[in-house]
């Protein structure tokens, strides 16, 4: 039996930077969103959202990750493999110290 099986560990520790914004175009027709994932300076290409979607992640109605995932989920994709790979990394290094 493994016993680091069911292992949990606060990833928050390991977490990878992301950035959300949500803007208008100059005359508050068009709304867009932006991400900017582990710190790099040039963020994602900008996604065209409708103006209610904005007013809700402004206010909090719809989570950062949800958020996120929604509107560029090949980005989500890697910092979910990013984190497992993290994680079981982790976990190796525990087990080469219990033997």
């Amino acid at each position: 039996m493994d016993p680091f099986a069911n292992f949990e560990i606060d990833i928050q520790s390991f977490d990878i930077q992301r950035t959300v914004s949500v803007y208008p175009d100059k005359d508050g027709i068009v709304w867009w969103t932006k991400a900017w994932f582990n710190g790099k300076k040039k963020g994602e290409r900008a996604v065209e959202i409708n103006r209610q979607l904005a007013i809700k992640f402004i206010h909090d109605i719809i989570e950062k990750d949800e958020w996120l995932e929604e509107f560029f989920p090949r980005q989500m994709e890697v910092l979910h493999a990013a984190l497992a790979q993290t994680r079981d990394q982790v976990i190796s290094q525990l087990r080469q110290s219990f033997i």
